[in-house]
């Protein structure tokens, strides 16, 4: 899809944004002093600047490397069959759904030859760090690294850091002036895609699966490859609150839905979807080290009930002179 391509942030799909622009009198700009500003630019991007044969640029951002995706984000762009069972392997991975692709960065191109301990012999356009979310061969790594006229930095799945890793691209702001800049693109709020995810939900809770099912499906065809559309429906047998959650991920990933989303719904036993799903470590795996530095979270062992709300400011609380109290917990 399109409708996170720089410039489209006023195009037909996008409902309400929030207006940036380059105009420092509008906008804050310089990327040094805070408040007010669209950071968003910075947040979901690795940490490319620290590998071989690149340096902070324009183009890729600034790394402030503040949120990583989890596997269980990254796999569910991966296409199943109504049993979960995958129906992509090897480099086929992902290519279905193709908002993977379009909206994860997994190749970054050499800017810089020589820095950070990289080759002089590396040429510019050339690549430099691959991720190719799958393990690969003990040939291919080996292919790689005997590369002409240099290598590049591979990160398998089980490299991940939460330094390293594949960029969510939404924000990208590639036409600001300075490195270190803020982002002078709008932010969208609501668009198109969300209306039909509302409509499924909605039906969902009605009991009408099927009608849940074909709102769905206008988000996954759009989502599918050219050919490959109708591989990506369901039926209404699949419909549940845990799919409907799960194709929220996918759509809105990194559009501040993901916290509300959890918040507000249970699951089929009626339990809070924040507290299952961050317990449970096939979503919210623990932290890990490894060759590469750690990966995963503290966030099973550390959330707690009261967690479903979060804490009012005391600001607040005091312009009220104590007729609202602070959430338990707090």
């Amino acid at each position: 899809a399109d409708v996170h391509r720089e410039g489209n942030e006023n195009g037909k799909e996008v409902i309400m944004n929030a207006q940036f622009n380059g105009d420092a009198s509008f906008s804050r700009i310089d990327g040094n002093t805070y408040g007010g500003e669209n950071a968003m630019n910075f947040f979901f991007r690795s940490q490319y600047d620290q590998l071989p044969n690149m340096n902070r640029d324009i183009n890729n951002g600034r790394p402030f490397a503040r949120l990583a995706p989890t596997f269980f984000l990254l796999n569910s762009y991966i296409l199943r069959d109504a049993n979960g069972n995958a129906l992509e392997s090897g480099p086929t991975l992902r290519s279905t759904d193709t908002r993977y692709n379009k909206w994860f960065t997994s190749v970054y191109r050499v800017n810089a030859p020589g820095a950070n301990g990289g080759s002089n012999a590396a040429v510019v356009g050339d690549t430099s760090i691959w991720y190719p979310g799958r393990e690969l061969s003990a040939a291919k790594l080996a292919q790689i690294a005997a590369r002409k006229p240099a290598p590049y930095r591979v990160f398998q799945p089980s490299q991940l850091t939460t330094q390293f890793f594949p960029t969510m691209n939404k924000y990208d702001s590639r036409a600001r002036t300075s490195v270190g800049g803020f982002s002078i693109r709008p932010v969208i709020v609501y668009r198109l895609a969300e209306t039909y995810l509302i409509a499924a939900e909605a039906y969902f809770y009605l009991g009408n699966s099927a009608q849940a099912a074909t709102y769905l499906n206008v988000v996954r065809e759009r989502a599918g490859a050219t050919g490959q559309k109708q591989l990506m429906d369901i039926t209404a047998s699949q419909v549940n609150i845990d799919f409907i959650l799960d194709e929220r991920l996918r759509e809105l990933v990194g559009e501040q839905t993901r916290w509300q989303d959890l918040k507000r719904t249970v699951t089929a036993s009626g339990a809070s979807q924040l507290l299952t799903r961050v317990r449970n470590t096939a979503y919210a795996p623990p932290l890990v080290k490894n060759s590469a530095g750690v990966y995963g979270s503290n966030a099973a062992i550390n959330i707690k009930d009261f967690h479903v709300l979060r804490p009012i400011p005391q600001t607040e609380i005091d312009r009220t002179s104590g007729a609202i109290t602070q959430n338990q917990g707090y």
